[in-house]
């Protein structure tokens, strides 16, 4: 039914460290036997990897653990750490746990998670405001208290302003992100429309090939925003 909205993304598989749970404290256990705690994590097919371990993180993820509703306070807290990487892996933790179901989108909102995903619309960094985007997303499918909530924090203004931005990874998923905002909201809907959605919903259907941002531009026209 939601199409765009519910569009799982793909992602490369890694070879996960053995990790064990003791208490409140997660600890990678090394091929050699070395404990390796660790404090951000991100996520990969319904698991969670470490972050903020090695430099060269992006490239190899020293390791996995299940993903867990329980996760989420850790998670909504890393979207306002230091680090850009510490941000895009908190919210693609989020948006992955997000896509799983009903109770998970209401938890990542009681835990106070969409006002710094807004807020992270705003990085000068595209990865992150990719990240921040398809995690409003999931949380905002579907669920007509979290479409209000995103709007009441300010992100359809935003994303009505990402349609033009630089990168297109960044425009698409905006687009993607406005459908699902706007979907069966009719408040939603007239916000758009009033910060001058259609001009980006046009540009984006003249020049994207992505199936699913084809997919939401064209239901955003046919629902009168173009």
């Amino acid at each position: 039914m939601f199409g765009a909205c519910a569009r799982q993304r793909t992602s490369c598989i890694f070879s996960p460290l053995h990790v064990v749970k003791l208490a409140s404290v997660r600890i990678a256990v090394s091929p050699e036997g070395i404990a390796i705690p660790f404090v951000c994590v991100y996520s990969v097919q319904g698991c969670l990897l470490t972050g903020r371990l090695y430099p060269d993180l992006c490239v190899c993820p020293p390791a996995c653990v299940c993903l867990l509703t329980d996760d989420v306070p850790m998670l909504v807290a890393s979207l306002i750490d230091d680090s850009i990487l510490t941000q895009g892996y908190a919210a693609r933790a989020l948006a992955d746990l997000a896509a799983k179901d009903g109770s998970s989108k209401d938890a990542i909102a009681m835990a106070g998670a969409i006002e710094p995903l807004v807020q992270l619309l705003n990085s000068d960094s595209a990865y992150v405001q990719v990240e921040a985007v398809v995690a409003l997303r999931y949380l905002a499918a579907g669920h007509t208290g979290n479409q209000d909530a995103t709007f009441a924090a300010g992100a359809i203004t935003r994303l009505v302003e990402l349609l033009s931005s630089r990168a297109t990874d960044v425009q698409g998923e905006a687009c993607v992100a406005l459908w699902c905002l706007v979907l069966d909201n009719d408040c939603n809907k007239a916000a758009a429309a009033s910060a001058g959605a259609g001009e980006g919903i046009r540009v984006l259907l003249a020049t994207t090939k992505e199936p699913h941002v084809v997919e939401a531009a064209s239901n955003l026209m046919d629902l009168g925003l173009v």
